[in-house]
């Protein structure tokens, strides 16, 4: 459950990373992010996937892993920020823990890159 200082923060958050249109807006949202509850920087993990900005997805996903969160859609949108930011043997390792855990998008993009020649620890077949 979200505290009202929680909801505060995504409040204020969510639109701003929907409106920010370069790297550096990006970014600044990402770093003020670090001192938030980890469910606010969940919502705005989703914000920045939403707007498929790569690198911040895959840097707040990130935080969210050292803070202890074990979490299926976290892991599936990690493997998928790392896969467009064009590390697959690290998207894959994320990707089978997310289908591991029972996600089905996960399922579903492993087998994508089954497809494509790798197997699921990210070596070429």
């Amino acid at each position: 459950r979200l505290s009202e200082r929680d909801m505060e923060g995504i409040g204020f958050f969510y639109p701003c990373v929907i409106a920010c249109g370069t790297a550096r807006q990006q970014r600044r949202f990402t770093e003020m992010a670090e001192d938030l509850p980890a469910q606010v920087i969940y919502h705005l993990l989703r914000a920045f996937f939403q707007k498929e900005a790569w690198e911040p997805a895959a840097m707040l996903s990130a935080s969210l892993e050292k803070r202890g969160l074990k979490d299926a859609g976290v892991f599936y949108m990690q493997g998928v920020a790392l896969h467009y930011l064009r590390d697959e043997k690290k998207a894959l390792v994320y990707l089978r823990r997310a289908r591991d855990m029972g996600c089905k998008e996960a399922e579903l993009d492993v087998y994508m890159r089954l497809a494509q020649g790798l197997d699921m620890d990210g070596k070429s077949v």
